[in-house]
């Protein structure tokens, strides 16, 4: 029941604010550029599809991860995260969105170019 009032009061918002806050500030360093956010039908846009996969996987293990601690009572750290929920659920998600971006980042320098 607990897990359930956790879900139904917080949702997704915490790992998709901490994405958005970790996008803006250092993936984007505060600057949009509306060509790539705005695109025409048919077309993706910059991301696979039309969705940002590492955001996807970003936000589904900082909403389990937190939530975790209602199936698993004896961990005292899930505990301790599921009761900061919110702040623990945007910390994670930010950094995890964060390393991802630098990893990402990395490995495309070494990528071919394409002529």
């Amino acid at each position: 029941m607990a897990f359930a009032a956790r879900v139904e009061g917080e949702g997704d918002v915490r790992a998709v604010a901490g994405i958005m806050l970790s996008s803006f500030y250092i993936e984007r360093k505060r600057r949009l550029d509306l060509s790539t956010m705005y695109v025409k039908p048919g077309k993706n846009g910059e991301y696979a599809n039309g969705f940002n996969r590492v955001a996807c996987v970003v936000m589904a293990i900082s909403f389990i991860l937190p939530m975790s601690s209602a199936f698993f009572t004896n961990v005292p750290l899930l505990s301790t995260l599921n009761q900061f929920a919110f702040f623990s659920g945007l910390i994670l998600s930010c950094v995890l969105y964060t390393l991802c971006y630098r990893m990402n980042k990395t490995n495309e320098a070494f990528l071919p170019s394409e002529a």
